[in-house]
Parts: C-alpha cells; structure tokens; sequence
C-alpha cells in the first residue's frame, strides 16, 4: 500500500484565496520521516487502488477488473474515503480505466481529498493538485499551486516533486517572481532527494542549454540531459540524443544518438519519431532505410505534424518512397504549408 501511495502521487509528476504571488517557502533538507499510511476506510477501496498498478501493470481500461475497481472507487468516494478520492482525481487526470480525461473532475475529487483530516494521504492529493493549478492561466491559481507544493514538501515522499514545482514556478516566473538563479539550487537539492526529480534534472538541462543560470554551458546540459534519461524522463532521450548526433557539450556520436532518439520513439515523442525518420533517410548512425523513414514519417504525419508531413510530402512528390505518389506528396505539402511550415512552401515553389 505505501508504494501505491507513491505511485499515485508520482502520477502527477510527468500535475483559500491566494490574493498575491507569493514567494517560494525556504526549503531546507526535510525533517520529517516517511508516513506510514492505514488502511483505506471504506471495503473495497483497497483492491481497487490495485488496479491502478500497486501490484502489476494498471488494469485494462475495458476490463472487468477496471470495472470493478470504479464501481468500489465512486462507492468509496461517496462516503469520502480519501484514497478514492485521491485515487478518482489520477483516473480523471490520466484518462485510465477506460475513463476519458477530465481535468475538471479530477481536481473536484483532489479539492475533497483535502477536506478529509487525514494528512498521510492529503499530502498526494496537495502534489497531484499542485501540478493541476500551476497550468492554470490564473495567476492565483498558480500561487496557490505553489503553496500546495510547500505544504506537502515535508513529507518525504514527495519532498523532490515539491521543490521541483517551486523551482519550475521560479524559472517561469508561474506563480511567483521570475527568478532563474534562484531556481539552481532548489534543482540542485531535488536530485538529492529521494527519490530524485528526473524533471528536475531536465529542467536543468534546459536552463543550462539556454542561458537561463546566467550563462550557456552545453556540457552540463547534456549530462543533466543524459541524467534524466536515464531516471525515466521521456522527452530528455530526443534531447540527449541530439546533442550526440550533433556533437554539442558532448562527443559526437551517430551511433549512440541513434540509440537514445530510438528510445526517446519509443516512449511516444514525436520530436523522436521525426528524427528517427530522417536518420533512417540519411543513414546516420543505422544503415540508410527508406523504408522505415517512411513508415515513421507516416507515424507523425498521422498525428498531425506538419514536420512529418512535408517530410513524408517529400518523399512521395520527389521520388524518395518505395511507391512515389505525387498527388499524395503535393497534398501533404499543401497541408504541412497551411500548419504553418516555411520549408514545405519552399518544397512546393521548388515543385512547379
């Protein structure tokens, strides 16, 4: 049970009346252990949490067994039992157990959750709701969002995630003033929490990658991008493989790239598939693949990205695709061009 806890508030973190932004409470090393959360409750709840992966993978959304778990999960919430509560704000949040996104709803179970007197599990819901108000383009909310995190920060299992938002808020400048040299540190302490922040070390990549700390440093960028890869972060594969393919604050290294943009595809990042698409297409790092490239240019293309459109536009207009279809080549184009793609109108000029 208390890793299902943790797992529930992690879910959040690839989410009174505040009149004024405040700024970030201090953060020091948190004193506070560890809680050891009871039982849920109301009967049933328990096995029910279990379905959203305590023990095994999340249940299938059309499954009998999500069924069940929603059925216990609504019946739970209505005699405000605040793991079902907390648990009905990730379902809503994430769209799982065959549940559509509900953003709104998922906040009205967290807003509840915190009404309960039971401080081991509002802590989660302080975290999951945090996340949710700091996308908020209300700057209240957003200050609200931050003092949330504050609140939940003294609990060790979400400590790392807490100071990550406050940072985040100050290097944004989302709920407090903008302040990016005072977001170093807290980003710094987030890794050394535990668990650590893999946003945490993304975020330091980005701020070292564009200056934000006072200077430019692509050597620290790509190691903190390689760090967070390496703890899970998805969008920092395509990041850290870039910097190999293109040699910058790292070695240059085709192969290696080609190894993390793969992964970076794998986990659905479409910047990933795109660029998998054209190291396919150049050979660089695997042996040229046409094939291939076309088949991920389709993958992104299906998604709506005009990048991937004009590159599969390409293919079919100049003759690139194992079955080159003009018509179809001048339609994506003519799509990628609308999406707002200088170089597609370029394709298409080039293209009579």
């Amino acid at each position: 049970m208390r890793r299902l806890l943790g797992a529930l508030a992690s879910i959040a973190c690839v989410w009174g009346a505040v009149a004024e932004a405040a700024a970030p409470c201090p953060v020091a090393t948190p004193v506070a252990t560890t809680p050891q959360p009871g039982p849920p409750a109301y009967r049933g709840v328990e096995d029910a949490l279990e379905a959203l992966g305590g023990r095994g993978p999340v249940a299938a959304p059309d499954s009998e067994r999500a069924r069940q778990a929603m059925t216990a999960l609504r019946e739970g919430a209505r005699h405000d039992d605040v793991y079902a509560l907390n648990a009905l704000g990730v379902i809503y949040a994430q769209g799982l157990l065959g549940q559509s996104q509900d953003i709104a709803a998922a906040r009205g179970f967290y807003e509840r959750a915190l009404a309960q007197n039971t401080d081991v599990i509002r802590n989660g819901a302080r975290m999951n709701l945090a996340v949710i108000l700091f996308q908020s383009d209300d700057a209240a909310e957003q200050a609200r969002a931050l003092s949330l995190a504050c609140a939940a920060y003294g609990d060790a299992r979400f400590a790392s995630a807490a100071v990550t938002l406050i940072a985040e808020g100050m290097l944004l400048g989302v709920g407090t003033e903008r302040e990016p040299a005072g977001a170093l540190p807290y980003l710094e302490q987030a890794l050394k929490l535990d668990p650590p922040g893999d946003r945490a070390a993304w975020l330091l990549a980005v701020g070292y990658s564009n200056g934000a700390f006072g200077r430019r440093d692509e050597s620290r960028a790509s190691a903190y991008f390689k760090t967070a890869a390496e703890m899970g972060y998805g969008p920092a594969n395509w990041e850290y493989g870039m910097a190999l393919l293109n040699g910058r604050g790292v070695a240059r290294d085709e192969r290696e790239a080609f190894r993390w943009v793969s992964r970076g595809a794998e986990a659905g990042d479409n910047r990933a598939v795109i660029s998998l698409a054209v190291m396919h297409a150049l050979g660089q790092g695997t042996p040229v693949n046409p094939v291939e490239a076309e088949q991920l240019y389709r993958q992104a293309a299906g998604r709506g990205n005009a990048h991937a459109m004009r590159g599969l536009g390409g293919m079919l207009l100049f003759g690139e695709s194992v079955r080159p279809d003009p018509a179809l080549g001048i339609a994506l184009l003519e799509m990628a061009a609308r999406a707002n793609d200088p170089m597609a109108s370029r394709m298409l000029q080039a293209a009579g």
